[in-house]
């Protein structure tokens, strides 16, 4: 009797354990965790700071040691100084969110911990951080040490910054390295210094690039710079409107997969996949040429419908087989360009994404327009979040009451840590997935690349047999 107790109580453990970071998770970052298990952190306001600000929500999460954040409100937040996300185990469900969703606009932010789950959100830092020479969205920084493992970030969109629009970044010193890193179903656009997404150091490894629309941007789409120890998988991305697309550095491995490349109305400069050596200033003192280690893998990727090219100086380390496996099965680059139109961007599959990320879809269809701007005023100016209506729920543990009772839970009672069906997903996840169309209420959880019934309009349904 007591060894049937113990494998009743071991059982739902190991299936949490293993449990992905939602249905649609792909890439190295799939197993992230972020908050599950944790509490509740709820954004009641667009203040800066202060109680039932973003900011507070994510210093309170950081003081339990993990959480998860829960919007109760839309719009703009303006931030005037960085954002900084300090603590480990974190997830932020902007699916959560009413009306129009959250955008982060003013200045930059930074993941600063590790096993970090974030969704449905914009990151647009915009005039007011020009001339900082700061990136928009950072994972980690140049002065990080020590081993910092699993992230998961999709659905959300990225533009405006004074320098990348996103990076991942652990400096020269050798004393940080990130790993275990997923980004997909996001939109990368207009980087106002012209760069999209910069690796930054030694010590970065199993990264995945995947489903994302990189667009109007001359440069880094996507950039490592320092030779040496150095991964990723770039897989079923398109890349349209630049110079400068796939640009790794020596001694890197990297697979380039199932991506769709046009230069649109600007003219591709160099190879599509263009390998640097490693210059003065990022491997110091006289910089790197050495090659001996570099591998890529590519295969099934077009550029303006016709074959890539890829600089001569990899020719003889390019491999027969992938050199990293997470595990996904790429789609047929023919497909992907349908497949990101119709999934791609914060909210895509919540309400739709916003103006802005309309008008980079829109220079994408056409495939004639689109340009590089340096200021708001160049583009079509910061989108306006309709405020909505929160969903309710009066126990304060995220989840829509009609939602719980229509799922047999308990409305009254704080639950959402609770796993009703055994799956190792929370109820508040099995809610969030629901919010998205993905709850398993419809059947089958789809993959990164199909997207519910309900909201198909003009696209059509990709599927992966996910």
């Amino acid at each position: 009797m007591v060894g049937r107790l113990i494998l009743f109580i071991l059982f739902p453990i190991m299936v949490y354990s293993q449990t992905l970071s939602f249905p649609w998770a792909v890439g190295h970052g799939k197993n992230t965790t972020g908050g599950r298990g944790y509490g509740l952190f709820f954004v009641t306001n667009l203040n800066d700071s202060g109680t039932g600000s973003f900011r507070q929500a994510l210093l309170d999460a950081d003081t339990a040691g993990g959480g998860n954040i829960i919007f109760r409100v839309a719009g703009t937040i303006t931030i005037t100084t960085d954002l900084q996300i300090l603590g480990d185990n974190i997830s932020i469900w902007g699916m959560s969110a009413p009306g129009g969703g959250i955008c982060i606009y003013g200045d930059e932010t930074f993941i600063k911990g590790q096993n970090f789950i974030m969704t449905d959100l914009r990151f647009r830092p915009g005039d007011p951080n020009a001339g900082q020479n700061e990136d928009g969205f950072n994972i980690q920084l140049q002065s990080s040490t020590g081993i910092f493992s699993n992230y998961m970030i999709d659905h959300c969109s990225f533009s405006w910054s004074s320098d990348e629009n996103f990076s991942i970044a652990t400096g020269l010193s050798g004393n940080a390295t990130v790993n275990n890193v997923t980004v997909q179903n996001s939109i990368f656009s207009e980087g106002f210094d012209a760069r999209n997404i910069l690796l930054w150091g030694y010590g970065m490894t199993d990264l995945s690039f995947i489903g994302n629309y990189l667009a109007n941007t001359q440069q880094r789409n996507i950039r490592a710079s320092v030779a040496g120890n150095v991964s990723w998988e770039q897989i079923n991305n398109f890349v349209y409107n630049y110079g400068i697309a796939v640009n790794p550095s020596n001694r890197h491995n990297v697979d380039v997969i199932g991506n769709v490349f046009e230069d649109g109305p600007a003219t591709q400069l160099v190879s599509t996949i263009d390998f640097s050596d490693c210059s003065t200033s990022n491997c110091p003192p006289s910089g790197d040429t050495d090659y001996t280690g570099t591998a890529l893998y590519h295969t099934d990727n077009t550029f303006n419908g016709g074959a890539i090219s890829v600089s001569s100086n990899v020719s003889a380390y390019i491999t027969g087989t992938p050199n990293l496996s997470s595990g996904y099965t790429p789609l047929s680059s023919s497909v992907v360009k349908d497949s990101i139109f119709a999934n791609a961007g914060a909210r895509a599959w919540v309400d739709g994404v916003d103006t802005l990320d309309a008008h980079i879809i829109a220079d994408g269809l056409n495939g004639t327009i689109g340009s590089w701007p340096s200021n708001e005023a160049a583009t079509i100016g910061l989108p306006t979040l309709s405020a909505g209506t929160p969903y309710t729920d009066t126990d304060n543990d995220g989840m829509d009451d009609s939602w719980e009772t229509a799922r047999g839970l308990n409305v009254g009672v704080n639950d959402s840590n609770g796993d009703d069906d055994l799956d190792g997903y929370t109820n508040m996840e099995e809610f969030m997935h629901y919010r998205v169309g993905k709850g398993d209420e419809g059947g089958s959880e789809p993959g990164p690349f199909s997207i519910p019934k309900s909201k198909l309009t003009k696209k059509k349904l990709i599927k992966t047999g996910f």
